[in-house]
């Protein structure tokens, strides 16, 4: 591992922030302009392995060419004089969602439906923008993401949300390096055609933004399978649990679209991340709001906003200026709880009271209200079906067998009896 201090290329290392099986990170300053990036360093082993660097130098070539602000950018790609290869990207200084989903449950809280359609919309909009990258011909390049997942979803303590890590992204005219057999991605969050190698498109990528938009509205995992046989045909052919069947107060709207992002049929999908971005947002203007940046902030700070403040410590006051650390600091100490935008945990059964009371007091007058409780979702997508349940078997009622036997016995008995009275 590189020490502080030291300089990697045109960078000078502040502090390690994370290591993975194919990388390092850190936290890095250039030199001459001082600004602030996260250096992700390939590891000594593997300069040499021509594979893992096909990997990163793909990673390089399509997140350099994307430009927006729900992307964490990709500055450049670069190598030190001992040969060390290295990508300088935005430092999101905050956590990634799945950091955040996992505190929350610890806490027992999970996020609000509408910052969970908030942050799925902004998503959408960053991955429509790798989408639709085009080469100096003005063709498309056919950029698929291929791992979306709460991973790889990058909230900053500002309320930002960002898109990363396109190492395993399909682009046209890039390596092909996927061999016949070999799955890449995390598979419980694939569409079926993606675990079939069925020709995936970017609704498969939209189909993983459905898988998430899903957990954070549950606060728990599509498939609770965790690997092996069962998961794979969990994936295969998906039957989705309603999440209003999980908590109650799920807004119809936000269900139906989610639900349409999960259909098997890629057909039955938004036909691009804009269209699930702008269905979202469609959505969200009923709650009364289109931006919940102040609550992820708020939620991020109220929850690992200390933690934050622990890591930036040892850097010099300039850095911590430029995280903006200042203002997390005040944050933190106004934030006595968070109550807005995370929810607590309730029982299935209470969240669906609370929900039924609050249908029937803004339906109106028992008289007015419609006869149908059926939903049409924003846009041109009908909601699927729920998925088939069996019935519901009751316990057999247990018959009483000592008494039964008594009664054989008796009737036996009385049987013999009535023989031999009778010679």
């Amino acid at each position: 591992m590189l020490q502080t201090g030291e300089i990697l290329g045109e960078y000078r290392i502040l502090k390690p922030v994370a290591g993975g099986g194919m990388a390092f990170v850190y936290v890095g300053e250039h030199v001459e302009t001082k600004k602030i990036a996260a250096l992700k360093v390939v590891r000594d082993g593997l300069a040499k392995d021509w594979q893992a660097m096909r990997l990163f130098i793909d990673e390089a070539l399509i997140s350099v060419l994307i430009d927006h602000p729900n992307v964490a950018r990709v500055f450049e790609l670069g190598s030190s004089d001992s040969g060390q290869y290295f990508l300088a990207m935005e430092f999101v200084f905050g956590c990634a969602l799945s950091e955040l989903l996992v505190r929350l449950g610890r806490r027992g809280q999970r996020f609000d439906p509408w910052v969970s359609a908030w942050i799925i919309s902004q998503v959408a909009r960053g991955l429509h923008a790798a989408h639709e990258l085009r080469g100096d011909d003005g063709a498309l390049l056919g950029v698929l993401h291929r791992d979306i997942s709460p991973q790889n979803i990058l909230l900053s303590h500002h309320g930002e949300v960002k898109l990363s890590d396109f190492g395993i992204a399909k682009a046209d005219g890039r390596s092909k390096r996927t061999v016949a057999g070999e799955i890449r991605g995390k598979i419980r969050y694939m569409a079926p055609e993606q675990l079939m190698s069925d020709n995936p498109d970017r609704r498969s990528d939209v189909f993983a933004l459905g898988v998430v938009l899903w957990e954070l509205l549950t606060q728990r995992r599509l498939w609770q399978e965790s690997e092996g046989p069962a998961l794979l045909q969990k994936v295969a052919d998906p039957q989705i649990q309603r999440p209003s069947e999980v908590y109650g107060d799920v807004p119809i709207p936000l269900e139906a679209i989610c639900l349409n992002a999960l259909s098997k049929e890629r057909e039955g999908r938004p036909r691009s991340a804009m269209a699930l971005a702008e269905e979202l947002e469609d959505a969200m203007r009923t709650s009364g709001t289109t931006d919940h940046r102040a609550s992820v902030a708020t939620l991020l700070r109220g929850t690992l906003g200390q933690e934050l403040i622990g890591f930036a410590k040892p850097l010099d006051e300039e850095t911590q200026k430029k995280l903006g650390l200042p203002e997390l600091h005040a944050s933190v100490k106004a934030i006595a709880t968070v109550s807005q935008p995370a929810q607590p945990i309730r029982s299935q059964r209470a969240s669906q009271r609370a929900s039924q009371r609050a249908a029937r007091r803004s339906a109106g007058p028992a008289s007015q209200r419609p006869r149908s409780n059926a939903s049409i979702a924003p846009g041109n997508h009908a909601a699927p079906p729920a998925p088939h349940e069996d019935p519901i078997k009751l316990p057999g009622r247990k018959l009483p067998w000592g008494w039964i036997a008594a009664a054989l016995i008796s009737v036996i008995a009385l049987g013999l009896g009535m023989v031999w009275l009778v010679k």
